[in-house]
């Protein structure tokens, strides 16, 4: 066994390992690599134009980036609250409307009435103390873990070459430009996709805000802004932003149902179409069975946040096999300047970013 394989099978052994004991650990440090990558790429320009230090740049970034996010939190806060309740005094009407609705089909009727809310009420009841006990505890680990990726994020955006070397120590000699080349196009996917994923959050909530507003649908802003945070999730952050919508179409008038949910099938049609093949020469285009596999797996392996960061998991997957593919069809001796031609054909593709 040759020095570059014994090197190469130790790390694959080693992250196989840490994926299965510490899966939520790997995935807290990916959630860091994302926004680090981000914030060094809002960084680079002023890098570019004042000549400061890529440390202090991360820096101000970040304290720009906090001051934006505090000020339209405290802008929000107040209306935001306003219509949360409205939609807490809403729902139960907006519920009682679709009882109604549904009995007019016995056979849903029937099922209703095998149905015992007592029973259901009185368990929950009894186990609300051990769910509330979750559920704090559940919201402080959450917090834990938002400071801990802002932290990581933090140190890798400000020193990046420090750990990029760390990496580099880690390979055989002869590994370590292929190595480079690989962690280079891993963080151009990471960029591309952040991109991606950001434009997708303003275009759904934005124009899904704007349709419910034109259709009369209360709680038009809400509804839009719980839309473009779930874009984040693909797919499935689509059909978990519906479901409010329809509730609350329903509660007013059962008619605008069908309506309020091609407000979102016409966005998510936008989207695809004419948002994503503009973004996509900076992004990776993800197959969507490829994706929908992904959060499936990931979400059975580690839950939500699995879930969350199964696209970019699955764009740094894909960088990376590609990457790997057109190094050994170079190693087999086809023309270089074919095979990356090749790769750049391909938007968001590893081989965009050259050694």
């Amino acid at each position: 066994m040759t020095r570059s394989t014994l090197s190469l099978t130790v790390l694959l052994i080693a992250f196989a390992l840490m994926c299965w004991l510490v899966p939520n650990a790997l995935l807290i440090g990916f959630a860091g690599a994302i926004l680090a990558v981000g914030l060094r790429a809002l960084a680079a320009p002023i890098v570019v134009k004042t000549g400061l230090g890529g440390g202090w740049a991360v820096l101000l970034v970040a304290v720009l980036v906090a001051l934006v996010l505090g000020l339209g939190v405290w802008a929000s806060v107040k209306p935001l609250s306003a219509q949360i309740q409205l939609f807490a005094q809403s729902a139960p009407q907006a519920l009682r409307s679709l009882q109604d609705y549904l009995s007019d089909f016995p056979w849903v009727q029937q099922q209703i009435n095998h149905f015992q809310p007592e029973r259901v009420i009185s368990a929950v009841g009894d186990q609300a103390a051990g769910m509330a006990a979750m559920g704090i505890s559940g919201t402080l680990g959450g917090l834990a873990n938002i400071v801990l990726i802002v932290l990581l994020a933090l140190y890798l955006a400000s020193e990046p070459s420090l750990y990029r070397r760390g990496f580099a120590a880690l390979l055989s000699p002869d590994l370590r430009p292929d190595g480079m080349h690989v962690l280079d196009a891993t963080g151009g996917a990471l960029r591309g996709w952040l991109l991606g994923a950001l434009c997708a959050m303003v275009f759904n909530g934005v124009l899904i805000w704007l349709g419910l507003w034109a259709l009369g649908v209360p709680l038009s802003p809400l509804l839009g802004a719980i839309a473009g945070l779930t874009s984040f999730v693909p797919y499935i952050g689509a059909i978990a932003a519906a479901l409010p919508a329809a509730l609350m179409a329903l509660g007013k008038d059962p008619s605008l149902v069908p309506w309020a949910l091609g407000v979102y099938f016409v966005v998510q049609m936008l989207e695809g179409n004419v948002l994503t093949p503009i973004v996509q020469k900076q992004t990776a285009d993800l197959p969507p069975a490829l994706l929908l596999l992904s959060q499936t797996v990931m979400g059975t392996v580690a839950g939500l946040l699995g879930v969350v960061l199964a696209a970019p998991i699955l764009a740094v997957a894909m960088t990376v096999v590609q990457a790997s593919y057109i190094r050994l069809r170079l190693e087999d001796g086809e023309d270089a300047e074919t095979v990356q031609a090749e790769g750049r054909a391909q938007p968001g593709s590893a081989s965009s970013i050259r050694p």
